[in-house]
């Protein structure tokens, strides 16, 4: 099964791709850190839909397929190759 790595970054870093400038609205009085959720080893996965659940949780607050920035596709079903698409911005 693939690894899942929670990284914190400040938000003063700069870095393409983040808009730093959106999180600090959006969370006023946390402080200025963003956790990046990256999949070590995609080419591990087994489709468990693990790293969807963490991704959304490390973003919203909740547990949401939908509202995870991470996207496990199939081809052939379940006995298939897997791919873990993961959103540009993470």
């Amino acid at each position: 099964m693939p690894e899942i790595h929670v990284k914190e970054m400040e938000a003063s870093q700069g870095e393409p791709g983040l808009n730093h400038k959106e999180i600090e609205e959006n969370s006023p009085s946390k402080p200025k850190t963003r956790r990046r959720l990256k999949v070590a080893h995609p080419e591990r996965c087994i489709g468990c839909l693990g790293c969807m659940f963490a991704c959304s949780r490390i973003r919203t607050g909740t547990v949401s397929l939908d509202r995870s920035a991470i996207k496990v596709q199939t081809q052939g079903g379940i006995e298939g190759d897997f791919r873990v698409v993961v959103c540009r911005a993470c």
